[in-house]
């Protein structure tokens, strides 16, 4: 299946470890099966894009561990977990890190409350938190340290302090 390159790049951008892009993916370039050349791919134009905006993302704001909430941060509604991965990676440094929502839902934006404090994680009780990709959608973190995050049906949302939002990048 090729139609969810970039939940596959969301993911490996946002994540720990050394990320790797595929060639033809980032700029565009036609393959062709080796046994049939009659059947080709070409990744969408728009996956340029969006790449270049999560390589941003993770120079901006993301280093260090990171921690599924969608697994421990005691996610509910709990059958939104089949559709909803939700993690918290660790700043930079300068920045106090994001939260990542993946939603492989073919038609629904979904949503789901999850603890955002982790341990070896700043506490985010009280903070609000923005979507970087839609910078209009802004949450407020709860006293007890939990939250409320969405993301549109097969897409991502990024997450971080209000504090900490970069307008430029």
């Amino acid at each position: 299946m090729t139609k969810d390159y970039h939940l596959g790049y969301a993911y490996i951008l946002t994540h720990e470890g050394r990320p790797c892009l595929f060639y033809p993916h980032f700029f565009g370039v036609t393959q062709y099966d080796s046994s049939d050349a009659s059947h080709t791919v070409t990744a969408p134009a728009w996956l340029k894009e969006s790449i270049a905006q999560l390589i941003s993302i993770r120079k901006l704001y993301l280093g260090g561990v990171i921690n599924v909430l969608s697994e421990t941060g005691n996610p509910y509604p709990a059958e939104n977990v089949k559709n909803l991965y939700i993690a918290r990676r660790q700043g930079n440094g300068v920045k106090d890190g994001a939260i990542i929502v993946l939603n492989n839902h073919d038609t629904d934006i979904k949503s789901m409350w999850v603890t955002v404090n982790a341990a070896g994680f700043t506490d985010w009780s009280n903070q609000t938190l923005v979507n970087t990709l839609n910078t209009a959608e802004r949450v407020t973190v709860q006293a007890d340290g939990r939250v409320e995050l969405s993301a549109p049906a097969r897409s991502y949302s990024i997450w971080v302090k209000s504090s900490d939002l970069v307008t430029d990048n």
